[in-house]
């Protein structure tokens, strides 16, 4: 009989005060972003994907605002091995 493995069991907590904050920058920030992009470029598709890379660009930047003041922000240019110095 083969034995039985010991898993781990990752538990999650989610506040609802971090719901209520995603629901709003999504809820807000999706509308806001339509919204404008509509009015300023006249284009249905544009705003919608707006809409929805809008919310993440603001999420993204409320993530990276909270870094500890001495380190650097990531940098999105070129490939994980270059900037990890693993080459």
């Amino acid at each position: 009989m083969a034995p039985i493995r010991k898993r781990n069991m990752v538990v999650v907590v989610v506040t609802l005060a971090e719901l209520k904050r995603s629901f709003l920058i999504d809820l807000i920030g999706g509308t806001v972003c339509y919204v404008l992009l509509r009015r300023a470029l006249h284009h249905e598709s544009i705003a919608v994907l707006g809409s929805m890379a809008g919310p993440l660009a603001i999420k993204m930047a409320l993530r990276l605002s909270k870094r500890a003041p001495g380190r650097k922000a990531p940098v999105f240019v070129g490939s994980a091995r270059k900037e990890s110095g693993l080459s």
